[in-house]
């Protein structure tokens, strides 16, 4: 174990054996910054969610890009990336063997055509952005299987608006940190569930509404038990008043969420693992919003990783370190920051 002082912040921060391990596997040297600079330094090169009035490069049809106005490098709508119009290799560049590597590559960077969205397989998507495996979705980001979705990043999911990380649900509204739901409205951590109403961390339940920390129940409100003729009889009553009785509901949700006691994070078939919303993971550090992560450290927002350092927004990967916004990667991928 070492503990280094940080080039960036002057904060000490400590490198674990497990990490020295991690560098020599993938054949990196230990880091000099400490992982919250790190997830700085990612985070500035991702722009997800503001659009911006273009032009294709190529074609010059009107377009939306994530790119501000002034951009020193081409930028091409969808069809124009695919196509055949353009070949890449034409914007080579002899490497200079008397200049460093990383001022050639930033040159280079800043001259090769980009996407004006980075949207992959998508049908009808056409203002979604860090978006792959798509069909009829609008202003999503950073989602990935998903169809017929509103406003959001849903993750796997179908038929859901105003959602965030909302992981294999249906018919899904104002809902986050959820797993597994259907026909559930206003739940927040929830999961293996359906016809909720205003839930919190709810889990294998049915029929709930206005309840909190409940598992395994069917037909509650408030955290009351009702027979299921109450539970009908009480939700229409709420139903018919509209607004007024979803505000109801809202104000005495409060109070139940605030009475009854919360995990210190939120796992789910989880061993060995630190950070908050992590599902079916071993051995995960300091992790945040991963599925299916194994052997990882500092990662936020990943599905089916295995021996990942310092990622973000990844999809399918190994081996990888210090990289953001991918998907489908493996062995050795190691993402250099121009800074």
């Amino acid at each position: 174990m070492e503990q280094k002082e940080c080039k960036n912040c002057k904060a000490i921060f400590t490198i674990a054996p497990d990490d020295f391990n991690f560098y020599e596997k993938i054949s990196v040297p230990p880091p000099t910054w400490c992982p919250e600079c790190r997830l700085i330094r990612r985070l500035i090169t991702r722009n997800e969610r503001n659009f911006y009035h273009d032009a294709c490069g190529l074609c010059g049809k009107k377009i939306i890009s994530v790119y501000a106005p002034g951009h020193s490098f081409p930028v091409y709508c969808n069809e124009c990336w695919w196509g055949d119009g353009w070949n890449p290799m034409d914007h080579g560049k002899p490497y200079d063997l008397n200049k460093p590597f990383f001022e050639q590559f930033h040159e280079l960077f800043s001259k090769v055509p980009r996407p004006h969205l980075l949207a992959t397989n998508t049908k009808d998507c056409n203002y979604c952005n860090y978006f792959a495996d798509g069909k009829n979705c609008y202003l999503c980001f950073g989602s990935i299987k998903v169809e017929d979705c509103l406003y959001g990043s849903p993750y796997e999911s179908k038929f859901c608006v105003d959602t965030y990380l909302a992981r294999e649900c249906e018919y899904c509204y104002e809902c986050i940190d959820c797993e597994k739901l259907s026909n559930c409205i206003h739940a927040q951590d929830c999961a293996s569930s359906f016809n909720l109403l205003y839930c919190f961390d709810c889990k294998n339940c049915q029929d709930c509404i206005g309840c909190a920390g409940l598992r395994n129940k069917k037909y509650c409100i408030f955290n009351v038990q009702c027979t299921r003729e109450e539970f009908l009889a009480k939700r229409d009553e709420y139903l018919k008043q509209g607004a007024h009785g979803l505000a109801e509901i809202a104000s005495e949700f409060k109070k139940v969420k605030l009475s009854v006691p919360h995990r210190f994070a939120s796992t789910l078939q989880c061993k060995d693992v630190s950070g908050d919303h992590i599902v079916q993971s071993k051995n995960a550090k300091n992790c945040f919003d991963v599925k299916r992560t194994e052997d990882s450290k500092y990662c936020i927002r990943m599905i089916d990783a295995k021996d990942a350092h310092d990622v973000n927004y990844c999809e399918y990967l190994e081996l990888c370190y210090d990289y953001i916004g991918h998907w489908k990667v493996q062995r050795r991928i190691f993402r250099c920051n121009l800074l």
